[in-house]
């Protein structure tokens, strides 16, 4: 695997990286057997060093591109701005409840729109990660029941611009059967004073 893609807040404690993975029974075979991405949310320790703290990802049957060394475009501007982090988490966590109630109300193309950067990167099992509101709404509008998530935990790094929640999510059919479950990481920025998604990722269990 190798990160193509990558995001930190500007006070330098927590990060994210994502990017193509590709899997070989034996490093021998001339193709790999399977591909996917993943998405891993990284938060620097007390000791200076970095430990991921939750990790997804989705497999699709196709590669994800050259492997290709990236090098940042976004230039962040350090900061010493400091956050009640417990106060801004409990307000992501909201925030990441209203997004569900709003699809319940809406359907989820729709509120995930809302709710969505202009820039949000949406994975999803057996497709390549959508890039933009657009691309991603019109494969979220291709969902067929109702889609229900509950956040189970989240974090917020202390310049209070970037977070990260992850829970379970259960999509239910018009007789409120429960047609798939799974796992979901949703990484949010601080953008216009607002709570923006700007990756979101399920999984199916």
């Amino acid at each position: 695997w190798q990160p193509s893609f990558a995001g930190m807040s500007a006070s330098g404690d927590m990060g994210f990286t994502t990017g193509p993975w590709e899997f070989k029974a034996d490093i021998k075979d001339a193709k790999p057997s399977g591909y996917g991405h993943f998405v891993t949310v990284w938060k620097k320790q007390p000791d200076g060093s970095w430990k991921w703290v939750v990790d997804l990802g989705i497999s699709h049957p196709q590669s994800g591109g050259p492997q290709t060394l990236w090098h940042p475009t976004e230039k962040i501007k350090p900061t010493t701005r400091s956050v009640d982090t417990a106060t801004e988490t409990k307000a992501l966590l909201d925030r990441d409840r209203a997004l569900s109630l709003a699809s319940l109300d809406q359907g989820l193309a729709k509120a995930f729109t809302t709710y969505a950067a202009p820039e949000v990167r949406v994975y999803r099992e057996g497709n390549l990660p959508l890039i933009g509101q657009s691309a991603s709404a019109a494969t979220l509008a291709k969902i067929s029941g109702q889609f229900k998530s509950e956040p189970i935990s989240g974090d917020v790094a202390r310049a209070g611009d970037l977070g990260y929640t992850h829970g379970t999510y259960e999509v239910s059919d018009a007789a409120k059967k429960v047609t798939e479950r799974g796992s979901y990481v949703r990484i949010w920025k601080k953008q216009g004073g607002a709570w923006r998604v700007v990756l979101d990722v399920t999984n199916v269990h």
